[in-house]
């Protein structure tokens, strides 16, 4: 599974904040960062997900188009619902130091990342199409 974390995403660059939480998830396991940093780094990146969360939950629209992006919307308030709860086990990990923690938040993580970048894509398409 581990493996899996960083190939299948570590390319695109619409997963630079899921692939900087596994980086960083990786060095302070070899040694290579302190907890205090990795802390800084989780706290970093969970603050701009819930800034865009924010900004996200803040755009008004009209009642015709929110009922014709009602699918895409729904994912993303889901997208950074799992991206949240995948935060919060991984800062359970700091408490506990059991790396199956680690594994199951950014797993949440990476799955948020998935639905939100789908609806992404989504939105890109739909303006090329429109344009």
């Amino acid at each position: 599974m581990r493996s899996n974390l960083k190939k299948k995403s570590m390319d695109d660059v619409r997963y630079g904040h899921f692939n900087e939480l596994v980086e960083s998830g990786f060095a302070y396991l070899k040694g290579k960062m302190s907890i205090g940093l990795f802390e800084e780094t989780v706290n970093r990146i969970f603050s701009y997900v819930r800034d865009g969360e924010g900004q996200f939950k803040a755009i008004e629209l009209p009642e015709d188009l929110r009922k014709q992006l009602q699918g895409d919307l729904k994912k993303a308030e889901e997208g950074f619902t799992l991206f949240e709860e995948g935060i919060a086990k991984i800062r359970k990990f700091m408490d506990e130091k059991n790396k199956e923690i680690l594994w199951q938040g950014l797993c949440l993580t990476k799955l948020g990342c998935d639905l939100l970048n789908e609806v992404m894509q989504n939105q890109e398409k739909r303006l090329e199409n429109e344009g």
